[in-house]
């Protein structure tokens, strides 16, 4: 294939990628309430992550992969800020929205198969704080 044929595929990602974001910006632009299928809102725009893209043939984008990460309210009783790795599906054709799942970052310890594609490597833990699994790498 040669450098010929890398920059054809890298020319083409990058104009699936241009495309998938004119797909986001459409999503964000559109009516609320598709947004609220997700628990998204205008103002969440900025904080999305375009992930993964999926294209029929003709270069119609059948599926995007968008991540977005949430700080949840602290609970009163242990308060520390977590971060929460939220997957959102989006099917532009179908003007549908789907949660897949989340992960929270801050408590992750090991490496996590996220949806058998995605590694969250561990983030530290607060100072002082220690888990089970601290125990093992002593």
């Amino acid at each position: 294939m040669g450098i010929i044929g890398a920059l054809s595929r890298w020319r083409h990602q990058r104009r699936l990628r241009s495309q998938a974001r004119r797909e986001i910006d459409r999503l964000f632009a559109g009516p609320p309430s598709l947004l609220t299928q997700a628990r998204l809102s205008r103002h969440h725009r900025h904080r999305i992550h375009l992930l993964e893209c999926d294209a029929r043939d003709e270069g119609e984008i059948e599926r995007l992969l968008l991540g977005i990460i949430r700080h949840p309210r602290s609970h009163p009783l242990a308060p520390r800020g977590d971060e929460v790795l939220e997957l959102i599906e989006y099917f532009p054709r179908e003007g549908r929205l789907k949660n897949i799942g989340g992960a929270n970052l801050t408590r992750c310890k090991k490496s996590v198969d996220f949806l058998g594609r995605f590694h969250v490597e561990r983030i530290a833990s607060p100072p002082g704080e220690t888990h089970d699994d601290d125990e093992d790498q002593r």
